[in-house]
């Protein structure tokens, strides 16, 4: 994993920008701060979403960690126009950049 990015092989499930529902898609996450700004880079095949950690319409975040010992964590947020997204680890392999990408969050997440 090159720096500045902690990257993990997650499933996602979040709703689509125009409407349409992406479920349990395997991707990549990547943490990374571009010009300062803490963001999250959602990779699934082709498609790109990137959140913004320092919105304002970010409302929640929740980590799942009672089965971590299984290699199965995973973490919640929700922005306050309806976005959700639910990210579990799927490769425990990648548990460490899973960790740093956590750890990451947890800094910019109140």
């Amino acid at each position: 994993m090159a720096e500045p990015y902690s990257e993990c092989k997650v499933m996602i499930d979040y709703p689509g920008r125009i409407g349409s529902r992406i479920n349990k898609k395997e991707g990549k996450v990547l943490y990374c701060e571009e010009n300062g700004v803490p963001r999250l880079r959602i990779l699934q095949g082709k498609k790109e979403t990137i959140f913004d950690l320092d919105s304002p319409d970010l409302v929640s975040f929740k980590i799942n960690a009672q089965r971590i010992s299984d290699g199965l964590i995973s973490f919640q947020f929700s922005y306050s126009y309806g976005m959700l997204c639910n990210v579990l680890l799927s490769d425990p392999l990648t548990l460490n950049g899973f960790y740093n990408l956590v750890d990451a969050l947890a800094r910019h997440i109140h």
